[in-house]
């Protein structure tokens, strides 16, 4: 359960600080320092202020001197109405040593112990602390508010409660626990909405390769594969590359082959030309064919029977005497 500050109560931590103004001359007289409490009158009795820059002492505002405490500002009626600590003997003990129950430890008078006090509120009018706030031991442990009217004693450091307390308290929010809780919150739920997009944007995904899949299977039952295409085209290249070259090698054969044979002509011709080459004083350089060595031969053989014939008629004119001088007749 919460509980809500009341319209007639301030928080001490909401009054420190704030600015002082005097309503008859409109002028600003210093901003709040410290709440003056006593102990015995448990109630706020005065507020000091912070010291100027050329002043000695500290001032003090009564509290019966306040006309209004508002959110913004405090007001008052006269500038004189604040005045030099020294002027107020009755503040003297209290500024000794002064009460500032925010952290002090609570205690009943049965000797339990309650926790630390957070906070504590005020009456905006008398000054009476009508509430504080503990935390338990343990700083994410649930905190109360127990009613003002239970302090027995206050000293700097402890706070003494009545053993009726304990029925008469109020759970209130623990702002840092709250504050953390808040902020798990947040987190988690920042964490599950990223886990939800990203889970959408997944899903989102595979469907849209999914179907692009279906639309890729579909193109390929409906027109033929291209790459059997480019491969059957490739395999026709190769075979008519390969039939190019072997045609290119026969024709090269052949050209060799036709080349040796002209080679080979030629070589015979010139054997032939070499062999019967005629005399060149008496034959022009002609080609000496077949028929042309027939009839030499027939020539010589003519002139071998000519020459027997002559040497036989020679011999019948030679004497026998010289003829045994002879072995065989001589041939001219």
């Amino acid at each position: 359960m919460t509980s809500d500050i009341k319209k007639n109560e301030k928080l001490s931590r909401k009054v420190r600080a704030l600015p002082v103004y005097s309503i008859n001359e409109g002028v600003f007289l210093g901003s709040v320092r410290l709440l003056l409490i006593d102990p015995a009158a448990k109630q706020v009795v005065a507020l000091l202020l912070e010291r100027r820059r050329l002043a000695k002492e500290e001032r003090i505002l009564p509290f019966s001197a306040i006309i209004s405490i508002g959110d913004d500002a405090i007001t008052i009626q006269n500038s004189t109405d604040i005045q030099k600590k020294s002027a107020f003997v009755q503040y003297t003990r209290l500024l000794r040593q002064p009460i500032q129950p925010i952290g002090a430890r609570c205690f009943t008078a049965g000797g339990n112990t309650l926790g630390r006090i957070d906070e504590y509120r005020f009456d905006c009018t008398s000054g009476k602390i009508c509430g504080l706030e503990i935390t338990a031991d343990g700083l994410f442990k649930e905190k109360i508010l127990i009613n003002g009217s239970h302090i027995m004693a206050m000293s700097s450091h402890t706070v003494m409660l009545s053993d009726k307390c304990l029925d008469d308290y109020q759970v209130i929010d623990n702002s840092l626990l709250s504050s953390m809780e808040t902020a798990k919150d947040k987190a988690t739920a920042a964490a599950r909405g990223t886990f939800e997009a990203s889970k959408k944007i997944s899903q989102n995904i595979s469907s849209k390769l999914k179907n692009i899949e279906e639309i890729q299977l579909e193109v390929v039952a409906e027109e033929p594969s291209e790459e059997p295409l480019l491969m059957e085209n490739m395999e026709n290249e190769s075979e008519n590359e390969i039939e190019n070259e072997t045609k290119s090698g026969i024709d090269n054969n052949q050209e060799i082959t036709e080349a040796n044979e002209n080679d080979q002509a030629i070589q015979n011709t010139i054997e032939i030309e070499v062999k019967f080459v005629p005399d060149k004083k008496t034959e022009p350089n002609d080609q000496i064919n077949a028929t042309y060595d027939d009839q030499s031969i027939n020539d010589q053989a003519i002139d071998d029977q000519a020459i027997d014939a002559q040497a036989i008629d020679d011999q019948a004119m030679v004497p026998d005497d010289e003829y045994d001088e002879y072995d065989e007749p001589i041939r001219t």
